[in-house]
């Protein structure tokens, strides 16, 4: 079930290039919320400097 907020949902292959490649695709001011975890440990890396090289990136 869908929150009333969302406006869209995607579904993107858990690779780091392929996430990095949608996000560029995001349009304005990106901000990430994630809990502790392996996954978001690996997210954090995948998508901090200089992998993820965008001003558009908050956490």
């Amino acid at each position: 079930m869908r929150a009333a907020s969302d406006l869209r949902v995607d579904v993107v292959e858990t690779n780091g290039q392929t996430l990095i490649e949608f996000l560029k695709l995001q349009p304005g001011t990106l901000r990430l919320c994630m809990e502790e975890g392996t996954q978001a440990l690996w997210l954090a890396e995948i998508l901090s400097p200089p992998a993820w090289n965008s001003s558009r990136w908050s956490t």
